[in-house]
Order: structure tokens, then C-alpha cells, then sequence
């Protein structure tokens, strides 16, 4: 059951582990999908949003996973203040090799343990 606990542990780290902000310089003129993470940069600082909303001029989001009704959580910046935007990506080939490494691992261990190596 711990070996079953650990695996699941590790293909989650696995699959969260292998994502990398990119920029996307047109993030912001569509709609951005509720579930999107989008990285704002203004004024030499980031910004980490979820529900992002364009409204005008402004650029909404929340800097957690709440909702927009939590005001110490949502930031607003002006459109003309944004320098640069970037989405967040999952790499597949990366998310591949490392679920193969840590598969192997997890492999090579309990083959060990059953000929009564050391952690058996």
C-alpha cells in the first residue's frame, strides 16, 4: 500500500513538475479560459493570475485559486502598464521522460526489496 501511496505521489510531482511559463504576447485580446495561469508583467514585477478578465483598460485576476470575490487576493493592473504576458505550458516529452525515470525507480527498488535488499 506504501509503494501504491508513493507512486501516486510521484506521478503527480511528475506531471505538475514538468510545466514552464512561455510568453504569449497576444494572451490577453481573447477571452483567457477560467482555468488558464497567466504570468503578468508590469513594471519589473510578476503577477501569477487565474480568472483573468480584460475589461477596457484593465487587467483583473486573483493571485490564488479563490474566487474574485476575495479583494486582498485579486490584483488590477491597466493594460498599458502590462510590459509582457506568458501562459503556462505542460511539456509533454519532459513529463514523459520523467514519469519513465521515476517508473524505473520505482521498479528497480521493489525488484531489490523482493530478493531481500536493503529497505525489504
Amino acid at each position: 500500500m506504501r509503494f501504491l501511496v508513493g507512486a501516486a505521489a510521484l506521478g503527480a510531482l511528475g506531471a505538475s513538475a514538468c510545466t514552464f511559463w512561455y510568453p504569449k504576447p497576444n494572451a490577453l485580446q481573447a477571452p483567457v479560459p477560467a482555468h488558464r495561469a497567466v504570468q503578468v508583467w508590469s513594471g519589473g514585477k510578476s503577477y501569477d493570475l487565474h480568472d483573468v478578465t480584460v475589461q477596457r483598460d484593465t487587467v483583473r485576476g486573483s493571485t490564488n485559486w479563490t474566487t474574485l470575490e476575495c479583494d486582498t487576493c485579486v490584483v488590477a493592473l491597466a493594460v498599458p502598464a502590462v510590459d509582457s504576458v506568458k501562459v503556462k505550458r505542460v511539456s509533454i516529452p519532459a513529463t514523459i521522460l520523467f514519469s519513465l525515470t521515476a517508473l524505473a525507480t520505482i521498479t528497480f527498488v521493489a525488484i531489490r526489496a523482493s530478493f531481500g535488499g536493503p529497505g525489504s
